[in-house]
């Protein structure tokens, strides 16, 4: 193992690496979640891998979906998807009376 991968970093140390609060690294320990950081506990001392850090902070990058990537075709998807839920919605508010309906008043 390389010296970068047993870099261990304080509880303060990893939140300003990955820019969140202490905090959210306690309530982070305590959770179920599957997603959770990976720590590293020393009696009572809480210590975390740099290179842990990394990795969790990559997983978590959102990149854009294909689908919602809006070209020529998708977009026609879209645009019938949005008017088959308007036209939907007229018919299902058509007999009420215009007070009753939320974007009356706007």
């Amino acid at each position: 193992m390389s010296d970068e991968n047993l870099e261990l970093l304080t509880e303060q140390e990893a939140a300003q690496l990955i820019r969140m609060s202490s905090h959210f690294l306690r309530r982070n320990r305590g959770s179920l979640s599957a997603d959770k950081l990976p720590f590293i506990r020393l009696g009572s001392a809480i210590r975390y891998r740099k290179s842990d850090l990394l990795k969790w902070l990559e997983s978590r990058v959102n990149m854009p979906h294909p689908k919602n990537v809006c070209v020529n075709l998708s977009c026609d998807l879209v645009d019938s998807n949005l008017n088959k839920r308007y036209r939907k919605r007229e018919r299902l508010t058509k007999d009420l009376p215009v007070s009753w309906l939320p974007y009356a008043n706007s």
